[in-house]
């Protein structure tokens, strides 16, 4: 499935998941720590 629409959902899927888990293992202020980056990440069109 590498390659495929499919494949590259699942892996953006699952980088949006591993970024979520770590803002929120962070403890407090873990969403302060955010970069741009990481919001365009999570909530931009192309991750």
């Amino acid at each position: 499935m590498l390659g495929t629409i499919e494949g590259k959902m699942e892996a953006l899927k699952k980088k949006k998941r591993a970024l979520v888990v770590s803002v929120l293992e962070a403890g407090h202020g873990g969403a302060l720590k955010l970069t741009e980056a990481d919001v365009a990440a999570l909530f931009g069109p192309g991750g």
